[in-house]
């Protein structure tokens, strides 16, 4: 690309940070629903079945207006899309304490699944443009990291809002939040030329979606990546959405103590993506396809502890081994952004930022929950249904180390056609 950079590299390291911050803002409006679900239930008379399907609500908006935003985010400015979308589900957060039934709580949250379908769209083509190859696995652990914090502070201060407010309130003070860094996100996070990272021109010709649908599926290392990863996220979503109620029917905490619980299982499952994204890194110059040999692995050892987490009546020790699992379960998270951006071209980035990330909501935060709380609820619905349920989750932990060990061995070649170093 001819012509100076506009760009120093203390400004990405800025964005990379703010984009951190806005997944943490994200994921922090998600797990507000987990921390508040007993109490949402009791109010609204919502069955375990009924609080999958608001899971499944978002999912489905999410996916939806992710493909579409993807599209429109490989023609115009990713930031202002990003920043529009946190307005929007900011907004459908704080509405949901307006709700008087459960169909008008429903529709709230697929208004936030359709306004976090825009993240999902612009994330990790934002952080292809500023981040080399190179460092591109790193920076997407540190943007990762947003998502672990804001869970564990939905979790933690969410649980100390319900508790001292009601769960209405909570999600009018929630939905400030989220409002006010809008703000500041826009302000601040400006976005370089498409393709800026590695010195390609910005793209000619934007495909069609049908167009970037068939190169996707034509790479076989996409292919099981993303069904690993959905796999993976079923079972972590399954503990993240349903922690919480385990913790109260199980262990007898109220959600101040649970949300404490389930906000350092977040803090610490930070541990994953950090370590997953430097090792990726480490590997990609010599043996990328060891990364992801690495994740399967993980995801293998994760499994077991994930039961045992379930299945144990001592505290510490389900606290100790929802940890481990996270932390397993979770270390390949950086590896999505950084392979699939590495594998497409710069004009499909953003379609493919954007099926990806659908498709992970859409099975892990809509299917994974949905069919937790059916099986839950055909096992009686109380603490014994629930452990039956997370139990089942917990073997999609060893179905995905077979598809991670499937990617890993087609990456490099495919890494090559793409005319990656």
């Amino acid at each position: 690309m001819s012509g100076e950079r506009p760009f120093r590299p203390h400004a990405t390291s800025l964005v990379v940070a703010m984009l951190s911050l806005i997944v943490g803002v994200e994921f922090f409006h998600r797990q507000l629903l987990a921390i508040a679900l007993p109490d949402i239930q009791r109010d609204l008379g919502i069955a375990d079945g009924e609080a999958g399907a608001l899971l499944m609500a978002f999912a489905l908006a999410y996916l939806v207006v992710a493909l579409i935003l993807g599209r429109l985010a490989d023609r115009r400015s990713q930031s202002e899309i990003y920043t529009l979308s946190l307005l929007v589900w900011s907004g459908g957060t704080a509405l949901g304490a307006l709700a008087a039934g459960y169909a008008g709580f429903g529709l709230t949250r697929a208004v936030v699944g359709a306004a976090q379908g825009g993240a999902g769209a612009v994330n990790a083509p934002l952080v292809a443009d500023y981040v080399g190859p190179d460092r591109r696995g790193t920076a997407m652990g540190v943007v990762g990291i947003g998502g672990t914090f804001g869970s564990m502070l939905g979790l933690a201060l969410g649980g100390y809002w319900v508790a001292s407010f009601g769960w209405r309130e909570t999600f009018v003070l929630g939905g400030a939040v989220g409002a006010v860094f809008a703000m500041f996100f826009r302000a601040i996070v400006k976005e370089p030329p498409r393709g800026w990272s590695e010195g390609r021109p910005p793209p000619a010709r934007h495909p069609g979606l049908r167009e970037v649908l068939g190169t996707l599926a034509g790479l076989r290392t996409l292919r099981h990546l993303a069904t690993a990863a959905v796999l993976a996220s079923m079972a972590i979503m399954a503990t993240a959405q349903w922690g919480p109620a385990f913790f109260d029917r199980v262990h007898g905490l109220p959600p101040e103590e649970a949300g404490v619980f389930m906000g350092v299982i977040a803090l610490l499952g930070t541990i994953g993506p950090v370590a997953g994204g430097i090792l990726t890194d480490r590997l990609w110059a010599k043996r990328p396809g060891a990364a992801l040999r690495m994740s399967g692995i993980c995801a293998a050892l994760a499994c077991p502890a994930a039961i045992v987490a379930v299945q144990t009546d001592r505290l510490w020790l389900a606290a100790t081994a929802f940890t481990v699992s996270v932390i397993l379960g979770i270390i390949h998270a950086a590896q999505i952004g950084a392979v699939s951006q590495a594998l497409v071209p710069v004009s499909m980035r953003g379609v493919t930022a954007a099926v990806l990330a659908a498709t992970l909501t859409a099975f892990g935060f809509g299917i994974g929950p949905f069919v937790t709380g059916l099986l839950s609820d055909l096992a009686g619905g109380d603490a014994h249904g629930l452990r039956l349920a997370l139990t089942g989750m917990s073997l999609f932990y060893a179905w995905a180390a077979v598809h991670f060990e499937w990617a890993s061995r087609s990456l490099e070649e495919e890494l090559s056609r793409a005319g990656q170093p």
